[in-house]
């Protein structure tokens, strides 16, 4: 016998103020109170009051004032009619492992961030994710089993239009609003990976479009300029990373790359010991060789070798770092935003001004395809115009 569709019903409640509207599931639910099991119906109360009992006066035309909350409690019976679907019939999508069921997406999460070399924008991203599931679903928590693609769609506009608590009350950036949803996706990709539920959520979905951004690099002048500039009050800190920060304009490496990059990384090449380094990549986690500058080999050479880490002490994230270079690119009376990514930027650009073609660049950074080195650091239209410039005359 086939299985009998369960249909998520919106429903009202009279309260003083009018109806306070519900999601009845039209099944049952087994939860612990004073820890007995119980079995009770399944409701969801959505904190939605309107004038009306549109449930029972269905052809009464909505009050101007219920249009929102109605439209709210649509938008919810959608949703949750979805995971209703997903949770009894895997065949519409959820193939979801049978042991998992009600595994917490976001305790996975949690657990995800902690181990990221740089976890800012996941928690970031995460704390977004539980904002919304609070505001829309009005608990904190939610099952791999009810995460389905009308509520990453959900979630993307609320990214887009309601996100404004974490903000200073100001909308989140089409940057910040492609980031967020992006570091969710990998989660739940890394989820996927461990068999802890195979259907994606986010195979059809659209990502905002990022407007490619013009980034500040330094000039070999101002790299000097910020050698030679002391900050009032230099702690061990800050004094190891101005010597990372430096190095990180000299070889191209991440924050993350550089502030875990160990002795045991420094390899020797062409004769010369110290003159490469043999590292994995942030990003991909790929191994990577590459020779080093003179000016990078220099600051090696100079770093104490008494502990595993050649830039021993840095923290793991970048929030305080940032506002260390600030006060240090300040002083040195330079005038561009300058973030701890820059030393990455600085190291393509450098080599482009000099003659490096683009392709030799890509590999050097480790980029997987050169279109990724050409659109983000240097200005890739004025490469495109000396192009034609050089095409012959006819």
């Amino acid at each position: 016998m086939a299985n009998k569709r369960n249909h998520v019903t919106i429903r009202a409640k009279k309260v003083k103020s009018g109806y306070s509207l519900f999601l009845d599931y039209n099944r049952t639910e087994t939860v612990i109170e004073n820890g007995a099991a119980k079995t009770r119906r399944k409701f969801l109360f959505l904190g939605k009051v309107v004038k009306h009992n549109y449930t029972k006066e269905k052809s009464k035309r909505l009050d101007p004032e219920d249009k929102d909350n109605w439209h709210y409690a649509k938008m919810m019976q959608k949703q949750e009619q979805e995971s209703e679907d997903f949770r009894r019939f895997p065949e519409m999508g959820a193939q979801i492992n049978t042991h998992l069921p009600n595994a917490s997406f976001i305790e996975f999460c949690k657990k995800s961030v902690d181990k990221k070399s740089n976890p800012s924008t996941y928690k970031a991203a995460l704390n977004h994710f539980t904002h919304f599931i609070k505001k829309t679903r009005l608990k904190e928590d939610i099952s791999f089993g009810e995460v389905n693609p009308n509520l990453i769609i959900n979630f993307k506009e609320y990214l887009a239009n309601s996100v404004l608590a974490f903000t200073g009350n100001k909308p989140l950036s089409i940057r910040s609003q492609y980031h967020y949803l992006k570091r969710i996706m990998i989660m739940w990709h890394e989820a996927m990976k461990r068999e802890i539920i195979t259907h994606d959520p986010f195979k059809n979905i659209s990502f905002p479009k990022i407007q490619k951004v013009h980034k500040d690099y330094l000039t070999v002048k101002e790299i000097k300029k910020l050698r030679d500039t002391t900050l009032d009050i230099e702690s061990d800190l800050v004094k190891m990373f101005k010597q990372a920060f430096l190095f990180s304009c000299a070889a191209g490496l991440r924050f993350g790359e550089y502030r875990d990059l160990r002795w045991d990384n420094i390899k020797e090449w062409r004769g010369i010991e110290g003159a490469a380094i043999d590292y994995h990549e942030e990003k991909n986690k790929k191994r990577h060789f590459k020779p080093l500058t003179q000016q990078a080999i220099q600051i090696i050479q100079r770093m104490p070798q008494d502990t595993e880490l050649v830039f021993k002490g840095l923290p793991k994230g970048v929030s305080y770092i940032n506002k260390v270079l600030k006060k240090w690119v300040s002083k040195a009376g330079i005038s561009k935003k300058i973030t701890t990514h820059t030393g990455r930027t600085t190291y393509i650009n450098l080599l482009h001004d000099n003659g490096v073609d683009g392709t030799t660049i890509s590999k050097l950074v480790g980029h997987s395809n050169l279109a990724t080195t050409m659109n983000h650091y240097f200005e890739y239209d004025e490469v495109m115009s000396q192009a034609s410039d050089s095409f012959p005359e006819w």
